[in-house]
């Protein structure tokens, strides 16, 4: 229902606020296995929050494996909003495989 899915974005958010590994983990999870695409893009967005050594290797596989386009283009999205050369090096990785 729209109350447990606002309770579940309002979860999402404080985990991106905490600094614990297990937040980074559910978030993960969420972003992985949640049934809404919402809730998936809600995650993350909130796993781009952490610090770029814990969001870009997430990010990363994401963008590689998830099994909906629209996560993985969400989950590319947010790289390109990171400054980190991990993040540059995939991104360019994935415009030169288009060609």
């Amino acid at each position: 229902s729209n109350a447990d899915r606002e309770l579940r974005e309002e979860a999402i958010w404080k985990h991106a606020r905490s600094s614990s590994p297990r937040s980074l983990e559910t978030l993960n999870r969420i972003a992985n296995t949640d049934g809404e695409v919402e809730l998936q893009e809600e995650a993350i967005g909130a796993i781009s929050k952490r610090p770029s050594d814990q969001a870009v290797p997430l990010l990363i596989q994401i963008a590689k494996s998830h099994p909906r386009a629209e996560i993985r283009e969400e989950a590319i999205h947010r790289l390109g909003r990171i400054n980190d050369e991990r993040a540059r090096e995939f991104l360019k990785q994935v415009i030169t495989s288009d060609k």
